[in-house]
């Protein structure tokens, strides 16, 4: 009996985390479904090319985030900057500055995540990411790229939808 209250009581607390963090923003954020993100297991890469793609696994079928639908300069340079590079170099200079690259687009990535009911790989949930870095930085590298398109995808999509209408 008590599996059967169990998902009622994390979406009650869900929407508790939810209330207490109620900002008036800006722009409202918008709900996105989340359902397409997929996380690889078994991808294979070299030289910086997928060469095997690995088992995609929906990991948060039937979840959301909510966010700011705006592209952030940040988030792209973040994104740049976690890239490895090939060009020589001391490889310890490489890795920090990617560190910090990761660093920056998980801090502006907590500036527009406003909400979000995701849930770990045991589907325990995640700790709410609003002004938050360090729930994003505990995400495979396949959800924080999935994060940073979905919503400047939605941003684009919101944009060249209000124009047109």
């Amino acid at each position: 009996m008590m599996l059967l209250h169990q998902p009622e009581h994390r979406s009650l607390n869900l929407a508790k985390q939810s209330a207490k963090s109620a900002t008036k923003f800006k722009i409202p954020p918008i709900r996105i479904d989340t359902s397409d993100c997929e996380v690889f297991v078994g991808r294979e890469i070299d030289d910086g090319e997928i060469i095997k793609e690995g088992t995609g696994y929906k990991v948060h079928d039937k979840e959301w985030i909510e966010a700011i639908p705006v592209a952030s300069l940040a988030s792209w340079l973040g994104l740049s900057g976690i890239q490895p590079d090939e060009t020589e170099g001391d490889a310890a200079i490489r890795l920090a500055e990617m560190d910090k690259g990761f660093n920056e687009l998980c801090e502006s990535l907590s500036k527009r995540l406003t909400a979000w009911n995701w849930t770990d790989m045991v589907g325990e949930p995640l700790p709410q990411p609003y002004r938050n870095p360090a729930a994003l930085k505990a995400l495979s590298v396949d959800e924080i790229l999935y994060l940073t398109n979905a919503i400047n995808r939605e941003g684009t999509d919101d944009r060249k939808n209000e124009s047109s209408g």
